[in-house]
């Protein structure tokens, strides 16, 4: 609500309207508007708007399912979360690896996440600490962190171990040690998270 009163939908829906009346009486169909090129930024910033919001209602409805059945935030988060924020990377990453473009894809699968970690976590938490004015006090658990920190860390230094001793050839036994590696932090997540519970 806006101002307690007013819908944010209907001031978009107003706006919009507004917005499609003036460029409907101002442009012709077979000139370009003289504004065009702002309409890829304001694309963008509708875009991000979306995205944004979709992402708060996937989040409050994994919460919900969390709540039906008894499931905690740590759990969801390091499984359906994961999951849904990955699989466009695992398809695509898929595609371009059997397309040839195996370095490409290699490479997309290290910097993806990192991307959302320094990006994600680091405007977010700027962003947090500018508009409170302290820092942001996370609250922790032994398996939240130090776990996940430990599984990411023996993935990261086997990675940068072996791929190199073996002259940058990938086997398939390697994936199926990263696959092996991924089910057992899983399973010593969710064990360390329901012995807490």
């Amino acid at each position: 609500m806006v101002g307690g009163r007013f819908p944010a939908w209907a001031l978009a829906l107003c706006g919009g309207i507004v917005l499609a009346l003036v460029i409907a009486m101002t442009t012709r169909s077979d000139k370009q508007p003289w504004g065009h090129f702002l309409f890829a930024y304001v694309a963008f910033a509708i875009s991000v708007i979306w995205i944004y919001t979709t992402a708060n209602e996937i989040v409050n409805l994994l919460q919900t399912f969390g709540f039906a059945f008894g499931l905690s935030n740590a759990i969801l988060g390091l499984t359906f979360l994961a999951w849904g924020n990955s699989l466009g990377d695992l398809i695509s990453n898929t595609a371009m690896a059997r397309q040839g473009f195996s370095r490409m894809a290699v490479s997309a699968c290290f910097g993806g996440p990192l991307l959302n970690m320094l990006l994600g976590i680091g405007l977010s938490c700027t962003v947090g600490t500018v508009t409170r004015g302290h820092a942001i006090s996370l609250r922790h658990r032994f398996h939240q962190y130090q776990i996940s920190a430990g599984f990411l860390a023996a993935s990261l230094s086997s990675s940068a171990i072996i791929i190199p001793l073996m002259g940058f050839k990938v086997p398939r036994m390697y994936g199926v040690y990263l696959i092996v590696l991924y089910v057992a932090y899983l399973v010593v997540s969710i064990a360390a998270e329901i012995k807490h519970i």
